[in-house]
């Protein structure tokens, strides 16, 4: 329930919202929105998060157990793994809805650049997701959640570290996803 930096990790949910704004009708912003989700392009994010944060995604944050005072300037406000994961109960939602719009985010996700969880899977796992890293002088996080399709069955996994990135930290939260992964038969 700690609160921490997640990183890029806070573009899914975001983008999101501004889905259900309406973004996917607008030809820039879809491109805006790939770039964000594929390649974790921060200019990209932050260019869809101006035209589609309002105070309304400030309380969609608080409904969701995020609070945080700069929202409208700040599109990456810390987050516990619970958070990051019920809002990842909403993308599961969103993507299990079929639209075009719901199509097209769900395949994004599961193309990302990056994906520490997407790593520790089965190649014949669909894995939905979105990582976020960064090593700062005053931010570290290697963080992953997604939502994983294996054999007919449907999970959801977060992954949040306040841990610098660098190639030990992503091996060890690819090493975490493919423990906890391992364990669904167990539960």
């Amino acid at each position: 329930d700690e609160e921490m930096y997640v990183a890029s990790a806070a573009k899914a949910p975001m983008i999101l919202y501004a889905l259900m704004k309406g973004a996917a009708d607008n030809k820039y912003t879809r491109e805006d929105i790939e770039d964000a989700i594929l390649y974790s392009d921060n200019d990209a994010y932050e260019s869809v998060g101006y035209r589609y944060v309002d105070n309304a995604y400030g309380d969609w944050l608080v409904e969701h157990d995020v609070y945080h005072d700069d929202y409208l300037y700040d599109l990456y406000p810390p987050m516990s793994a619970r958070s990051l994961a019920s809002f990842w109960v909403q993308i599961t939602d969103y993507v299990l809805e079929n639209t075009d719009e719901a199509r097209w985010f769900a395949e994004l996700l599961s193309s990302t650049e990056t994906s520490f969880i997407r790593d520790a899977m089965r190649s014949d796992a669909v894995v939905l997701s979105k990582a976020g890293w960064i090593a700062d002088w005053d931010l570290s996080s290697v963080t992953d959640a997604a939502l994983i399709k294996d054999d007919g069955n449907m999970y959801l996994m977060v992954i949040v570290t306040g841990q610098p990135d660098g190639g030990h930290t992503e091996a060890v939260v690819t090493d975490i996803a493919r423990a906890l992964f391992a364990l669904r038969d167990m539960m």
